[in-house]
């Protein structure tokens, strides 16, 4: 069986989607996902296996499904990249310039807390794992599920997808902020825990140079066309995104 890395990239997360239908259609069987951000929240469905219900989700999804912005600053963000090397201009933007403390995420909290089912994960065979950071800590997590304590899975997959333009990073009680910035492509997780067969899907290109033991097989999905802005969740971007994973999955992926 295969492992699967789910890179974090906000609505880029739609291409995974199609990547994971070719997935199903190839027959091909995996024991394992692990993703940041999005890419933890897509990873949730997978192991649930709720393919349906997910593509409804992306299929149907909003701007207004995800974050609240009264004050209208997702324009005035759009170009940013959310990557590590990037936080210190996107935290100057929004402070200096635009005097926000941010998005309103709650939309995005009900989401997850009607669509993920601990109870459904912990029970299947295929395991779970995600990235975050403590803030509290200064420190990342990566974590699997029997890492993660009970009745905290949907808090702590939401602290991986916590991108800093959300207000009030408070939850449970503890600060977290999205995981990309500490690593949005955790591969590690999975060679570190034993796994040899390892599917890789990325959101941005070029491909990554992964170092990996010499007795570890990784297929490195990245998408042929560029897949946008991060915080770009138009609908049609999304479905041409859908499509486009499904038909970059059929053609790396139809010789396994």
């Amino acid at each position: 069986m295969w492992g699967i890395v789910l890179e974090g990239g906000g609505a880029k997360g739609a291409y995974q989607m199609g990547i994971w239908k070719a997935v199903r259609e190839l027959g091909i069987a995996y024991d394992a996902v692990v993703g940041t951000s999005v890419g933890a929240l897509n990873a949730a469905m997978m192991v649930q296996g709720d393919f349906e219900i997910a593509m409804d989700l992306w299929r149907s999804i909003t701007p207004e499904k995800i974050y609240l912005d009264p004050d209208g600053i997702v324009e005035k963000l759009m170009n940013y990249e959310f990557q590590a090397q990037h936080y210190g201009d996107l935290h100057d933007e929004m402070v200096n310039n635009l005097h926000t403390d941010g998005l309103d995420p709650s939309p995005f909290v009900d989401l997850i807390q009607k669509h993920v089912d601990e109870d459904r994960i912990r029970k299947t065979f295929v395991d779970f794992g995600l990235v975050a950071i403590d803030m509290d800590k200064e420190q990342g997590l990566e974590l699997f599920k029997k890492d993660i304590p009970k009745g905290q899975l949907a808090n702590l997959l939401l602290a991986s997808c916590y991108l800093p333009v959300f207000k009030d990073r408070t939850i449970g009680g503890k600060c977290y902020m999205d995981g990309g910035f500490y690593n949005n492509l955790p591969v590690n997780m999975l060679v570190e825990a034993g796994w040899k067969n390892i599917i890789v899907v990325k959101l941005r290109q070029p491909p990554d140079d992964l170092e990996v033991p010499k007795d570890v097989q990784v297929i490195q999905l990245v998408p042929s066309e560029d897949l946008g802005r991060t915080l770009d969740f138009d609908n049609q971007r999304i479905l041409d995104n859908i499509r486009l994973g499904y038909l970059d999955g059929m053609k790396a992926l139809a010789v396994l």
